[in-house]
């Protein structure tokens, strides 16, 4: 008898262990996602910008050159077809997994950027005002529901992800208060869903008639949601015909001081310093920045840009590593043609040297 009992007191420590223990508290409820790393301006991240197709050879050598960031970016590989009935593509999101396993395992953070969307019509790669998506409730959906998609995939990813890049290069017609508004919409989605990652917002370009405002020097005209996590990221290319060199038809090659060189440089982010004042909580991510390799002067504009971001306490992620030759950081200037990569070359030699102060 007195073994019977022994018996059924083991069978109810076992059965009150099974249903207390696991991913749901004792309530039922599951657990909130983890708390992301309360990041403050003065934690520099200083990386790249890659593809899904980034290896962890690549992530490797990353992490060994002393990179801490990667802005994945979906251009010519989508998270969604921009083709109707606009299906999700799993195999891209599978391979997002893998990035995002690869950089937790080297210590390298991650900004998920979708990059493009049905609805942007004249680029994969950048946004125009004359693109249907901005006049679009259907497309607009679109986007929401691939946030929503997102954020329920990742928000239990913890402290890897930086942040949630919500839009490549947004450039709004006619009405400076679309952008505004989608950025509201995705913002209360992300917080709606218990999701606190970082939400990363690019300042919009604005056409109207006789009115072309660029995005940087249009930064003023973002109305930011009252959240506490709020990053602003804008791109550095001005001025294009100079960074763009040999890689846009009609910009041939050009030197660094003939386009005014660091003051006209500096003179253009102006714009995001006076943003700073305004919102001196908000930090700041320049989510891409280049020159192409043909200007062989480019590193100094690099240096130049790169300690200005420093200076302001500017998180930063070049544009490109490993993805496109005329941005090839291991590749020699002079030419936007392939040629053999190296650790050594001029390029990644200067980046070298502002990586090391994040190890």
């Amino acid at each position: 008898m007195k073994m019977n009992k022994l018996v059924v007191a083991l069978l109810s420590v076992i059965v009150f262990s099974f249903y207390s223990c696991g991913d749901k508290n004792n309530s039922g409820v599951e657990p909130p996602p983890p708390e992301p790393p309360a990041d403050t301006k003065d934690d520099m991240l200083r990386g790249f910008n890659v593809t899904s197709r980034v290896t962890e050879q690549d992530i490797k050598d990353l992490k060994a050159y002393g990179a801490n960031i990667v802005r994945v970016v979906y251009g010519y590989y989508k998270l969604i077809s921009k083709t109707s009935p606009y299906n999700y593509n799993e195999d891209e999101f599978e391979n997002l997994d893998r990035v995002i396993n690869l950089c937790e395992k080297y210590g390298i953070r991650v900004v998920i950027n979708p990059h493009t969307v049905p609805g942007l019509e004249s680029s994969d790669y950048t946004c125009s005002p004359y693109d249907p998506f901005w006049t679009s409730n259907e497309y607009q959906d679109i986007l929401a529901n691939l946030w929503k998609k997102i954020s329920d995939r990742y928000k239990s990813r913890g402290g890897v992800i930086f942040g949630y890049d919500l839009l490549n290069e947004p450039f709004v017609p006619n009405d400076q208060e679309i952008w505004n508004r989608i950025v509201a919409r995705l913002t209360k989605l992300i917080r709606d869903n218990g999701d606190k990652h970082p939400v990363i917002i690019e300042p919009h370009g604005y056409q109207a008639p006789g009115v072309w405002m660029e995005r940087v020097a249009n930064i003023g005209a973002l109305k930011l949601p009252v959240d506490d996590s709020i990053i602003v990221s804008p791109h550095i290319y001005d001025p294009l015909r100079y960074t763009h060199q040999e890689v846009i038809a009609g910009y041939p090659k050009i030197s660094y001081s003939a386009v005014g060189g660091k003051a006209a440089l500096e003179n253009s982010m102006k714009p995001i310093v006076d943003f700073q004042k305004k919102y001196p909580n908000v930090r700041i991510f320049i989510g891409e920045f280049a020159v192409a390799r043909s200007a062989e002067d480019g590193d100094q504009f690099l240096k130049d840009a790169i300690d200005f971001f420093e200076k302001n306490k500017w998180h930063w992620t070049i544009h490109s590593f490993r993805e496109a030759y005329p941005w090839d950081v291991e590749m020699p200037l002079g030419t936007n043609d392939m040629r053999p990569r190296s650790a050594t070359a001029s390029r990644i030699t200067m980046l070298k040297k502002y990586f090391e102060k994040n190890k």
